[in-house]
Formats: structure tokens, C-alpha cells, sequence
């Protein structure tokens, strides 16, 4: 297979870029370095992981693994000479887990915060609270730790949270 055929099957699409590496395979195998790929895994907040991995085998069984799955996202070409695989987590991130929080700012913001209460760390912002009704609705010291952040650890804290604090979004 020519490098001009490899451009022109990744052109067409997805698909077509994996049975071009997946044919690419056996030439590899055969030869006494195997080739990296570039392993990319996006979590929840944009946190990126990328790591780049010697591999043998391309095909689909080389990389089932617990959790979603790898694609392609871009097959060999005379520009990036490594295949590159990407999957998302629904989760947050190894990194991220214990220093991400939501907190209500002062100017009744709901954001969530990775490591300090400080605007420069604001990571997403869902919008205003309606202060007057939580204050009303919540007990005090909830109500607090709203204010001083509630640390979370995993993506269905994360949704529980969202959804105990929808009915107050305006």
C-alpha cells in the first residue's frame, strides 16, 4: 500500500481509516519494532490524558479494555506517521477527583471550582441561583456549605448536585 493510498482511505472516513491500519498490520507485525499510537482520553471539565504507547497489533481486540472503547481518530498519513486513538469518560478525571468543587459565588453564580475558591480557578459556570429562594428552602448550614463548596468526587455527584440545585437556576 502506498503512502498516497493511506492518505486518500483516511479521506474517506473513519471507517475506512481503520481498515487501512488494520491492513497496515501484518507489515508491522513482521517487522522488529512495532510502531506507537497515540492513545488520547478526554473526561468530564476537559481534562485531556494523551500517552503514547508501543503497540504490535492494531486490531480491534488489541485494545479492549474496561471502559469505552478506543476509536480512530486519525489514521496514518504522510503528516502524522503514528495512528491515533481517542475515547471519552463520562467521569472526572483520576487527576481532578478530590480537588474539583461547586460553590455559589457572591454574585450568585453557581460554579465549580478545581482546587480554590478563586474566580481564576472557576473551571464551568452553570448561571445564577436564585439566592433569596434557596437561602428560604435550604437549612442554614447547607445553605453554607454551598457558599464555602461542596467538594465532588464523581460524575454522579456531580449530577446529583445539578439536579438538587435545577429548581433554583434562573
Amino acid at each position: 500500500m502506498t503512502s498516497g493510498n493511506i492518505v486518500r482511505s483516511a479521506r474517506l472516513g473513519v471507517a475506512a481509516a481503520l481498515l487501512t491500519c488494520v491492513a497496515i498490520v501484518p507489515a508491522w507485525a513482521s517487522a522488529s519494532t512495532a510502531p506507537d499510537a497515540l492513545f488520547i482520553t478526554k473526561y468530564a471539565f476537559g481534562e485531556t490524558k494523551m500517552e503514547q504507547r508501543h503497540v504490535s497489533d492494531l486490531t480491534e481486540m488489541a485494545f479492549s479494555v474496561d471502559g469505552p472503547p478506543w476509536r480512530i481518530e486519525r489514521a496514518l498519513t504522510l503528516t502524522a506517521s503514528v495512528p491515533v486513538f481517542e475515547r471519552f469518560v463520562d467521569d472526572i478525571s483520576p487527576n481532578l477527583r478530590g480537588r474539583i468543587f461547586f460553590a455559589i459565588d457572591n454574585d450568585g453564580k453557581l460554579n465549580i471550582y478545581k482546587d480554590t475558591l478563586q474566580s481564576t480557578s472557576v473551571i464551568q459556570t452553570f448561571g445564577h441561583i436564585d439566592v433569596v429562594k434557596i437561602r428560604q428552602a435550604m437549612p442554614s448550614r447547607m445553605w453554607q456549605e454551598m457558599h464555602d463548596g461542596v467538594r465532588i468526587d464523581t460524575i454522579e455527584e456531580y449530577r446529583s448536585v445539578l439536579s438538587t440545585l435545577a429548581e433554583y437556576m434562573i
